[in-house]
């Protein structure tokens, strides 16, 4: 006895009413009646002709402006990070890290994420991106830091 027959034995599986099979081929039952399908009326917009569903002449425009929108690049200003670049030239002439280090690490993106630091966050973050870059160009050794004195400082 398998787990449906003890459910339905106790009543607690409703015995589902099997439906006869279409007995015969494609070919017999090819020629049986098929019910028609309702025709729906399509309601006329408001210029009075029947050419389409409003709601699908919004869905269309709606679908072609999510294009266009999703194809262009968003319209938002560049952001001036001409100060941000000065606090870092100023903090990288003062602890000895070249000028070209800044000008190739302080990006857009990167001085937007410094935007609300203070300058011995700044400090902090120009020795450590800075130290990667100097590493990558070969400036410092193995185990050096761009600014030694602030590697050692906690948080």
């Amino acid at each position: 006895m398998n787990i449906a027959a003890i459910l339905q034995k106790h009543g607690i599986v409703p015995v589902a009413p099997v439906t006869a099979r279409p007995t015969g081929t494609p070919q017999t039952q090819a020629g049986r009646h098929v019910p028609a399908v309702p025709v729906v009326p399509v309601p006329k917009n408001e210029g009075g002709s029947g050419d389409a569903i409003p709601a699908l002449q919004d869905a269309a425009q709606i679908a072609r402006q999510r294009t266009r929108l999703l194809a262009e690049p968003p319209a938002s200003p560049t952001p001036d990070h001409s100060d941000l670049r000065a606090r870092l030239l100023r903090i990288a002439a003062t602890c000895a890290v070249p000028a070209e280090i800044v000008h190739a690490i302080a990006t857009d993106a990167a001085l937007s994420f410094c935007l609300d630091m203070t300058d011995a966050e700044l400090t902090r973050w120009l020795n450590i991106v800075g130290t990667r870059e100097m590493h990558a160009r070969g400036l410092l050794r193995s185990g050096q830091w761009a600014i030694p004195s602030v590697a050692d400082v906690p948080p």
